[in-house]
């Protein structure tokens, strides 16, 4: 090998260093743009449930509020999740009836509703609900 590929070997070994030392001190140093798991307490339940039928707050207003006064670091996102998915009065958790399984091949098959629209009608079923009922049931349905 000649001393000018030599040098040039060298000069590319100490650039690819360099790099994946700049690479690795960014990956450290990074900070992860997804909020951390936090699991809500009755306490913060109760906060959401009260401002949400009390106020006409956006999410993000909500979760400020929560996370002011609860020292918590809930997104507007996480807030509208677990009103619509856990606290939201009216929604059924647990087994559905045979009238809830009737309906929902009525509209999601005859209607071809997406189950976002068939949860405006099945008002006590969430879309993700309806749309995990489908799959169980082997019923090919829009989300």
């Amino acid at each position: 090998m000649e001393k000018a590929e030599k040098e040039s070997l060298e000069i590319l070994r100490r650039i690819e260093a360099c790099f994946k030392g700049q690479l690795l001190g960014e990956l450290l140093h990074a900070k992860s743009t997804h909020p951390t798991k936090q699991f809500w307490t009755k306490q913060q339940d109760e906060m959401l449930h009260y401002l949400k039928q009390t106020h006409l707050l956006s999410y993000g207003q909500l979760a400020q509020h929560i996370n002011e006064q609860t020292q918590s670091t809930f997104t507007a996102k996480q807030c509208q999740q677990h009103w619509t998915r856990v606290i939201q009065p009216g929604i059924v958790k647990g087994r559905w009836s045979q009238e809830e399984d009737h309906m929902l091949k009525m509209l999601i098959t005859d209607q071809q509703l997406s189950c976002r629209v068939a949860s405006k009608v099945l008002t006590t079923r969430t879309s993700q609900q309806i749309w995990k009922r489908c799959r169980d049931m082997g019923i090919d349905a829009l989300q």
